[in-house]
């Protein structure tokens, strides 16, 4: 529905739901849809944080994806980049193999963060 150009409402509810009814990749969905509707709100950005956090632990690629890039770049948490990158030498990441967009995006991200790139902060 989300990628068929559907209302974010309604992708949003499902995402929920399928949260409420323990599926990991919905508690991701829905904190990541969350955390874009409102940027710049803390209390907003540090459940997210706590969501991917927990979904990370459930074995969830894109968590700890998420999770890793919000502890690089200091969102709804403080900057920790060696944390971030604990959470990407993790398997987790590509659980699915080296080209699923989660292992893709999280592997930029620990070169990003090898090279001793500063990812931008915001808290």
């Amino acid at each position: 529905m989300q990628q068929g150009g559907g209302k974010t409402q309604t992708s949003e509810a499902l995402f929920q739901r399928a949260c409420k009814l323990g599926v990991a990749s919905g508690c991701t969905n829905h904190a990541a849809g969350i955390s874009a509707a409102a940027p710049n709100d803390n209390a907003v950005q540090r459940c997210a944080v706590r969501t991917y956090k927990k979904t990370c632990a459930l074995d969830e690629p894109w968590g700890c994806t998420m999770y890793a890039l919000h502890l690089a770049r200091g969102i709804g948490v403080k900057a920790d980049p060696d944390a971030a990158l604990r959470v990407l030498n993790q398997k987790t990441p590509c659980k699915y193999g080296n080209d699923d967009p989660a292992c893709r995006n999280g592997m930029a991200l620990k070169a990003q963060l090898l090279r001793g790139e500063k990812a931008s902060s915001r808290k």
